[in-house]
């Protein structure tokens, strides 16, 4: 007697465990999307303000050279808060410090006259302490030569 079409018992249970394993690595894939989201957004605030505290630098070389906060060595840690608008609840704790040092002349006996600066930002978690998440080291560094403006 011929059997009725349909599938049988295994052939269902090799259904379910090759979609559920689908299913899992879309999953996983989600996870790992979001957490690439997130990253994202994070250095992307880290370089605006980087970027922010090096025109300012940059702003107050052109006015005032001789500076505290340029003088050679490391400055800082100064925090930054970026605040929601509506609520003012804190978005984002950032620690930003950067260092300046001497813009070398290949030339023996020469001196420029000019600054190397480096401006470092890195999410901190209290206020004080860098933020570490393992596997997402969120730290941006931005580097710019700061030279007199010549008027002609």
């Amino acid at each position: 007697m011929p059997q009725p079409g349909g599938f049988s018992l295994v052939e269902a249970l090799i259904v379910l465990l090759v979609l559920s394993s689908g299913l899992l690595a879309a999953g996983r894939l989600l996870v790992q999307t979001m957490s690439s989201l997130s990253l994202a957004r994070s250095k992307g605030v880290l370089a605006v303000v980087a970027e922010s505290k090096l025109e300012s630098l940059a702003d107050l070389y052109s006015r005032d050279p001789d500076s505290a906060d340029l003088q050679d060595g490391v400055h800082g840690p100064e925090m930054v808060e970026i605040r929601n608008p509506r609520s003012g609840k804190v978005l984002h704790r950032i620690s930003v410090s950067w260092l300046v040092s001497p813009l070398a002349d290949p030339r023996p006996g020469k001196h420029l006259r000019g600054k190397i600066l480096t401006v470092t930002a890195s999410p901190a978690a209290d206020g004080t302490a860098v933020h570490y998440v393992p596997g997402q080291n969120k730290i941006f560094s931005l580097t710019s030569v700061l030279t007199p403006r010549l008027l002609i």
